[in-house]
C-alpha cells in the first residue's frame, strides 16, 4: 500500500496538478506550479542574488529548457529589444549564423497559475525562432519568453531539433502560464 501511495504522490508532484509551487527561484522571488518531468527537478547552475540559471535534465529527445535571471531593472519599452538580445547571448555562437527570429509578441502571464490575480507576472514578451541550414531547411525550434519585476528579469526558453519539437512551444507556454511572483 505505501509503495502505491508513494508512486501517486511522486506522479502529482512531476505533473504539478496539486496547486502548490514545485520549485521557486529564491532571489527573484519566481515561483513554479509546473514544470516538464525533465526540469522536475531543474539541474541548478549558480544561483546568487545577481544571477542564476536553471535547465532541464539531458534529454533523449534534444529538448533544451532554461530558465535565467538577473538582477536588472527593464524598461517596458526596451523589453522586447532585451529578449532578442538576450536569446541571441545565450544560444551557441554556431547558431546565430543561422537565427531567423520572429516577431516578438506581448502576452499576459499566469494566466492558469492558483495565484493570477494577487501574484501574476504580467505581461510578457515572447518571440519564437528557427535554426536554419544554409539551404533554408528548419534545423532546430525554439520559444522564448521574458518575465519582468522592478528589480529582476527572467529568460525562459526553449529549444529542440526540428524532427522532435511538437509539444516545446506548449511546454514553454505551460511554465509561464503557471507561474507567479
Amino acid at each position: 500500500m505505501s509503495t502505491v501511495l508513494a508512486i501517486l504522490t511522486g506522479a502529482l508532484i512531476a505533473s504539478g496538478n496539486n496547486g502548490g509551487p514545485i520549485y521557486t527561484l529564491e532571489y527573484p522571488g519566481f515561483v513554479f506550479e509546473w514544470l516538464p518531468g525533465s526540469m522536475n527537478p531543474p539541474v541548478e547552475g549558480i544561483l546568487a542574488e545577481e544571477s542564476g540559471a536553471v535547465a532541464a535534465s539531458p534529454s533523449t529527445d534534444g529538448f533544451d529548457l532554461r530558465i535565467h535571471y538577473w538582477r536588472e531593472s527593464i524598461p517596458m519599452e526596451d523589453r522586447a529589444q532585451w529578449l532578442t538580445g538576450r536569446v541571441m547571448s545565450e544560444l551557441p555562437p554556431e547558431a546565430l549564423e543561422m537565427l531567423l527570429m520572429g516577431e516578438v509578441s506581448w502576452l499576459e502571464g499566469s494566466m492558469e497559475s492558483s495565484e493570477r490575480t494577487g501574484g501574476s507576472v504580467g505581461l510578457v514578451v515572447a518571440v519564437n525562432f528557427n535554426i536554419i541550414t544554409e539551404n533554408g531547411s528548419v534545423r532546430g525550434r525554439g520559444r522564448a519568453y521574458g518575465v519582468f519585476t522592478d528589480e529582476y528579469s527572467l529568460l525562459v526558453y526553449g529549444l529542440a531539433p526540428f524532427e522532435t519539437c511538437g509539444t516545446l512551444g506548449s511546454t514553454v507556454d505551460s511554465i509561464i502560464s503557471r507561474m507567479h511572483v
